[in-house]
């Protein structure tokens, strides 16, 4: 139960983190490369490796939401 409002919280967090940033926020190709990664590994329950690349993802381009939605999704 504690986890669950802890991914809850997190949630809210993300939320709000989404809705106070720009909407069309350019990704470098090399930050969608490396989502690209992030989704197959999470596809695969592969979710360490998930994790590792929405992280290398989220170095390159700090400024997109949906970096930090698929991040808080794989941890």
């Amino acid at each position: 139960m504690k986890i669950f409002f802890q991914q809850l919280i997190l949630l809210a967090i993300l939320s709000a983190f989404i809705v106070s940033t720009p909407l069309h926020a350019e990704v470098p190709a090399e930050a969608k490369e490396a989502m690209g990664k992030g989704y197959e590994a999470a596809k695969q329950k592969d979710y360490l490796s998930a994790i590792l690349h929405f992280e290398q993802a989220q170095e390159i381009a700090p400024e997109s939401p949906d970096i930090y939605y698929n991040l808080g999704l794989a941890e």
